[in-house]
């Protein structure tokens, strides 16, 4: 298993991220971070395939990931 950090553009992680909680959006981040928290993005490969990908606020020395990570359901 393979963790890329701030790998996913804007348009991959919407495309990503499509159907979860709001919690796990691009748009969700970028308030967070206007409010102050640091804003992670991972993307998590195993066999070079994505399969799941979280972000990941970071506040006061406290990390959170809320209503994730999203686990991609991929065919085969």
């Amino acid at each position: 298993m393979e963790i890329a950090w701030e790998s996913a553009s804007r348009e991959d992680w919407q495309r990503l991220t499509a159907g979860a909680s709001v919690q796990q959006t691009w748009a969700y981040g970028d308030a967070m971070a206007r409010l102050g928290a640091r804003v992670r993005r991972a993307v998590i490969c195993r066999d070079g395939q994505v399969s799941a990908v979280a972000q990941v606020l970071k506040r006061q020395g406290l990390r959170l990931i809320s209503r994730g990570p999203t686990v991609l359901v991929l065919p085969g």
